[in-house]
């Protein structure tokens, strides 16, 4: 056959392996390998095709050949390939060279010729498509159809974990970046917060466990320079049952900080522990919907049973940083059979006295609201990373030292994506730094929105709480604090299936706004500076607080406690302006340190405050479980009557795409009457970590709530920061 392009030496050194492939097919795995012969045309297969019975013999020799051709890989070629790529580039030769018909010898010569290209060190996609295209072009036969090699291939090359893309662990062993990254240096970060505590289960946030992220591992992680796929960590494969009802998750050799290794034992003590029933469990509670319990294999081996078949939600969960591994041999060092036990452990990994761990990095020294510092796990189970010598992290909270220190190279990133500047500041530090940093903007995923204490006046009236609702200028915050970077604060994503249009969201109460001039309804008031707040929401707002006697003379009179951080101030300030002008309304600011305002929201001693809560995960669920649904700890902000939790649960268990977005739809309705205990006002993009050009491989993750581990950074040059 002639060929458009000679190949390259590396490509026909795959030749010879390519040969055994087939002779190993084509004799079904006996025990002696025969000689091999010259190609044949391999004889016709009586109709009807047993398509399943093909597709079921090529995925084993597939999924066989690839683990034991990966096992001694050495780092690839510049673009690796994935199993989703594998799939691809075959319906793609395929579709563009098939004959119109073809034999199961064929298909079994095609598929084992594409596997055996894709497990070699340095083969690129490029070649691998041509190998697949030449052994479709030349085979022959009489009989399968063009649609039955379809489906055979589809089936025996497709990865069966459902979205986001899963892709096996073996995937960071020889990826391109392990071997172009330097070794070496203590990186410089910021940090605008964290409490001292050191147990992600029970963190309620991202300021709650980033500190500690880069302590611990994940079983199943987002992958560090593809954010949007999930990769495993701990876990070095897993598949799904045939019938979605569980997962089975096979280990990496590892060990936790103190020598004992890390065993299947961990991971259901773990999964277990993150949905106790009465435990403090704020983000780790989520998989709780999903999570059916877990059985035990062998030492490496571990069954994870699902109350919701196949749920794409789970496995997203799971890399959540707050979804981290604990030792079990730890936990057995208590009684947790009883309340005083559960509560002893709690403690004990909170303190960072106590700290076993089995992640990149190790703790070194905490100095709260000052600094502190990691250091490489010399132990990692992972050969060659991190690349960092560790990691000295700075709390600072003023705009102007924070700016300073990047420009003097005294920080070179935060340790995650908030920094606590206003977007305009953020703009203003790039321009001023130009080609020393680069701003990673987070995807829209944060809501910013105020909460109320529904357990004391006034927030205890039903009416109270929809005036302010109904107040809210979310048009003017959007303009006025995030640079025009958010979209109104809809109870569930806008522009998304979970939310109406933004034509019909204008036409909400709260949310409308008129043409300044003629007072005419705009529906499409995003950009433009000729609209202005709808006056009837606020003659609605004022007749709600008239009904219950408050009045200019007598006016609705609040605390709202405020972070002392310089977005928090602005947000504090601009609200009380938007909510005075109903005449009948007085608000106090209240500035407090930000250890001291956790403290005192979780105590509930508070009228309102103000919080980002970023969504975790893109799903529906997510957006329940962090804002409406029952149990959701954050605050005491939850609003979930029976209705609520009910369509919860409906949406999270209905396949049926159309009937899903009803419920949710159902749920939205409820939720922007305004009675409930979130503020919803603006779903923004003013999340970004500034990173100096210095460190190499940052890849900005779509959530805060995730990418906080750093094992993939390195810097340009590691002796410039000992």
């Amino acid at each position: 056959m002639a060929r458009s392009r000679s190949l390259s030496p590396r490509f026909l050194m795959l030749l010879p392996l390519l040969a055994v492939f087939l002779i190993g097919l084509a004799c079904g795995g006996g025990e002696e390998t025969p000689t091999a012969q010259p190609t044949a045309t391999p004889a016709p297969t009586p109709t009807p095709v047993d398509v399943a019975a093909i597709a079921s013999g090529l995925q084993g020799v597939i999924k066989g050949t690839v683990e034991e051709a990966l096992k001694d890989q050495q780092p690839a070629a510049e673009s690796p390939i994935s199993q989703e790529d594998l799939r691809r580039l075959v319906e793609q030769a395929i579709a563009a060279t098939a004959p119109e018909e073809a034999s199961p010898e064929d298909i079994r010569n095609m598929v084992a010729a594409a596997v055996a290209a894709a497990a070699q060190p340095g083969v690129t996609k490029e070649e691998v498509s041509e190998l697949v295209a030449r052994a479709v072009a030349e085979s022959a036969g009489e009989a399968l159809t063009a649609e039955e090699v379809q489906d055979i291939v589809a089936m025996a090359v497709a990865t069966p974990t459902p979205l986001p893309t899963a892709v096996p662990s073996f995937m960071w062993m020889a990826p391109d970046w392990v071997s172009q990254g330097k070794q070496g240096g203590v990186i410089p970060m910021s940090t605008l917060g964290g409490r001292d505590e050191w147990d992600p289960h029970q963190g309620s946030g991202t300021l709650s466990y980033t500190h500690s992220s880069p302590l611990f591992s994940h079983l199943v992680r987002f992958n560090p320079v593809k954010p949007d796929e999930i990769a495993g960590d701990l876990a070095r494969s897993w598949t799904l049952s045939d019938d979605g009802s569980s997962y089975t998750f096979v280990l990496w050799d590892a060990e936790w900080t103190d020598g004992t290794p890390v065993t299947a034992e961990d991971i259901k003590f773990s999964l277990d522990r993150m949905v106790e029933e009465g435990q403090p469990r704020p983000k780790a509670k989520r998989i709780a919907p999903y999570y059916g319990g877990s059985e035990v294999i062998d030492e490496r081996t571990v069954r994870v049973d699902l109350k919701i078949a196949g749920s794409p939600a789970f496995l997203q969960y799971l890399g959540v940083d707050a979804m981290k591994i604990m030792p079990k041999h730890i936990g057995d060092m208590f009684d947790l059979s009883t309340p005083e036990g559960k509560e002893e452990l709690n403690l004990h990994f909170k303190s960072r006295d106590n700290i076993v761990s089995s992640g990149p990095f190790r703790l070194v020294e905490y100095v709260p609201e000052v600094e502190y510092e990691h250091e490489r796990n010399p132990n990692y189970f992972k050969d060659g990373l991190p690349f960092l010598d560790g990691m000295k992290v700075f709390f600072i909270t003023d705009a102007n030292r924070l700016t300073a220190a990047y420009r003097g190279e005294q920080v070179l990133m935060p340790n995650f994506g908030d920094i606590g500047l206003s977007v305009r500041d953020l703009e203003q530090m790039e321009r001023d730094l130009a080609g020393q940093i680069v701003l990673h903007w987070v995807p829209p995923h944060g809501f910013d929105g105020t909460f109320v204490n529904p357990e004391r006046p006034p927030f205890d009236n039903a009416k109270v709480r929809k005036a302010i609702y109904l107040a809210i200028d979310r048009l003017d915050y959007i303009d006025t604090l995030l640079a025009g970077r958010g979209a109104m604060g809809t109870p569930f994503p806008p522009r998304t299936w979970m939310t109406p249009s933004d034509e019909v969201v204008a036409t909400w109460p709260g949310f409308r706004y008129v043409d300044i001039h003629t007072g005419e309804a705009v529906l499409n008031y995003y950009g433009r500076d000729d609209v202005k707040k709808d006056p009837l929401d606020m003659v609605k707002a004022r007749a709600l607080l008239e009904e219950e006697g408050y009045t200019a003379e007598n006016p609705l009179q609040w605390t709202y406690t405020a972070f002392n951080l310089q977005y928090h101030k602005s947000v504090a300030l601009l609200l009380k302006e938007q909510w005075e002008k109903l005449d009948n309304v007085k608000v106090e600011i209240k500035l407090v340190d930000i250890p001291t305002g956790f403290s005192e929201l979780r105590a509930g001693n508070y009228d309102m405050g103000m919080v980002t809560a970023p969504i975790a995960i893109s799903d529906s669920d997510d957006v329940f479980q962090s804002f409406y649904k029952d149990e959701c700890a954050t605050y005491r902000t939850c609003f979930s009557p029976v209705r609520m939790q009910e369509l919860f649960d409906l949406s999270s268990k209905e396949p049926n795409q159309d009937r899903r977005q009803g419920l949710v739809r159902e749920a939205g309705e409820i939720i922007r009457q305004g009675e409930g205990y979130w503020r919803g006002i603006a779903w923004i993009e003013r999340f970004s970590s500034p990173v100096n050009v210095k460190v190499k491989n940052y890849h900005v993750p779509l959530t805060l709530d995730y990418g906080t581990q750093y094992e993939q950074i390195w810097l340009e040059d590691p002796s410039e920061f000992n």
